[in-house]
């Protein structure tokens, strides 16, 4: 007789219904649209989320995976090592890294045009040796400092490959450029699209596409550190901060909690 409320903030359903493993595929396949059928609500943080489990209820509601945005108007920007270049930052995870690798002609040719550095959060230092011949410099992640560093960056990227996980994403890490002030360029995903509330942040697909962005954001540097940037801050506050969406969780409580005692 509890209310059960499931949240997904990834495609987890893929890992069944698409997965490469035959005897997975034919046995759990609707194993997570099986549990949302059963729930009493279900929370995406995704527009391609909440478009695949509409399909299986209809007591879904929308909220973004959200940062304590507390935690970036107050953080202290590092000192930025690279003066002279425009810093393209990324902030990730091991397995995360590939997506970075997939546009590393970009860089590049990049590097070939003008002052250039690639800084990298959680990159796998395993595969650094593919960034070879690329001016770039790696930081490990540690929560204490990731907000500092991202604060000392010019524009911070998302790169992805468009695959039916992928697109299921929320597209965290742009919420958190964009809380740190910085002008962000992504894969055109559902999710990035909707991110870029302002429409002034860019969207790439091909190494071309993600050369011109990333230079004509350096050109107009200024620009897009003074105006869109300071854009971004406040669209992260209204609507991807726990300060903004915590009221959308208890109104979605109360609303259960009193349906089911009426």
């Amino acid at each position: 007789k509890k209310n059960i409320i499931l949240d997904y903030d990834d495609a987890a359903f893929h890992h069944y219904d698409k997965s490469n493993n035959s005897i997975i595929k034919k046995i759990l396949h609707d194993k997570i649209y099986r549990l949302v059928q059963l729930a009493d609500h279900v929370i995406t943080g995704s527009p391609y989320l909440t478009e695949v489990l509409s399909a299986y209820t209809k007591n879904i509601t929308e909220i973004p995976t959200s940062i304590d945005f507390e935690k970036y108007e107050n953080a202290v920007v590092a000192e930025n090592k690279n003066d002279d270049a425009f810093v393209i930052g990324w902030i990730g995870s091991k397995t995360t890294s590939k997506n970075m690798l997939d546009i590393k002609d970009a860089f590049i040719q990049l590097q070939q045009k003008g002052k250039f550095c690639l800084a990298l959060i959680g990159f796998d230092k395993f595969q650094e040796d593919e960034l070879n011949g690329i001016n770039h410099i790696l930081y490990k992640w540690d929560e204490a400092t990731e907000v500092s560093l991202l604060k000392s960056f010019d524009a911070g990227i998302m790169p992805l490959t468009n695959t039916p996980f992928n697109n299921g994403k929320c597209g965290f890490k742009l919420v958190q450029y964009m809380a740190s002030g910085l002008p962000t360029i992504s894969t055109p995903l559902a999710a990035n699209v909707k991110i870029n509330r302002s429409g002034e942040n860019k969207h790439a697909t091909t190494v071309e596409e993600w050369v011109f962005a990333i230079e004509s954001m350096a050109v107009q540097k200024e620009h897009y550190k003074n105006v869109v940037g300071k854009k971004n801050i406040e669209i992260a506050k209204e609507y991807y901060s726990i300060q903004s969406n915590y009221k959308k969780y208890l109104q979605l409580f109360s609303m259960l909690i009193n349906k089911k005692n009426n």
